[in-house]
């Protein structure tokens, strides 16, 4: 339902015009008990209400796998040191010995 003046939208929600106004002027918020009927009553979800973007199964995947790939690289960068380290110290050791 859209197309609603600030008083029918309070009506709607129990609270005054003022309140309404306050909300789309960034003044307050509304409490949090009032955001599934808010939702309801605008057909949208309560995270596009908090300014969220709603985000698909598979976007979600793949900033998943993004970070993973990520942990993976520093990964394998630490196993590298640890590879070169370990080899100038097996040097080091047949040089003194």
């Amino acid at each position: 339902m859209q197309g609603l003046t600030q008083e029918e939208l309070a009506d709607l929600v129990n609270v005054s015009f003022q309140a309404v106004s306050k909300w789309e002027n960034g003044n307050s918020l509304p409490d949090i008990s009032t955001l599934p009927l808010l939702a309801n009553i605008l057909n949208c979800s309560i995270d596009s209400l908090l300014g969220y973007a709603a985000q698909s199964g598979l976007e979600k995947a793949r900033q998943l796998a993004d970070r993973m790939q990520v942990e993976v690289n520093f990964f394998q960068a630490d196993m590298l040191d640890f590879r070169r380290a370990f080899y100038l110290l097996r040097r080091l050791a047949d040089y003194f010995l």
